[in-house]
């Protein structure tokens, strides 16, 4: 039962109803004739979370353990990049994958390290590079 918030009296049932005050016009009714909780008609679907990609659409799939370029969003790409071979110590290295050579990264990297990094290509295209890249000995 509702009660009027100005009266604290409890409120006229609607016309022709049980006063439940839905506003929907049920009467009340609606409290007596809803369905029992499990017949609601109501489908069981199975719930998946969505599946990591396998490979970059454009090419082949990096190794595990690579930092995988084509991931990241050109807006952040090259400085994502450098700031992980800047966080090398001496003779740790780091495995890029990238869908194009990325030499003008060498280059990139040779001005921030005072001199060249390591630098081994694991793979040369056509579709996928991959690169060793260290900090070197500078």
């Amino acid at each position: 039962m509702t009660t009027d918030a100005t009266t604290n009296t409890p409120a006229p049932a609607e016309p022709g109803g049980h006063g439940c005050a839905c506003g929907g016009g049920c009467g009340g009714e609606a409290l007596e004739t809803a369905p029992a909780r499990g017949d609601l008609g109501l489908v069981a679907v199975e719930a998946t979370r969505p599946q990591p990609p396998t490979g970059h659409p454009a090419g082949p799939a990096a190794a595990p353990g690579d930092l995988d370029a084509r991931t990241l969003s050109p807006a952040i790409r090259r400085d994502t990049l450098v700031a992980a071979v800047l966080n090398l110590t001496p003779g740790e290295q780091l495995v890029i994958a990238s869908d194009h050579d990325p030499a003008r990264l060498h280059g990139v990297l040779t001005e921030q390290l005072d001199g060249p990094p390591d630098w081994t290509y694991l793979q040369a295209g056509p579709e996928l590079w991959r690169v060793q890249v260290g900090p070197g000995a500078n």
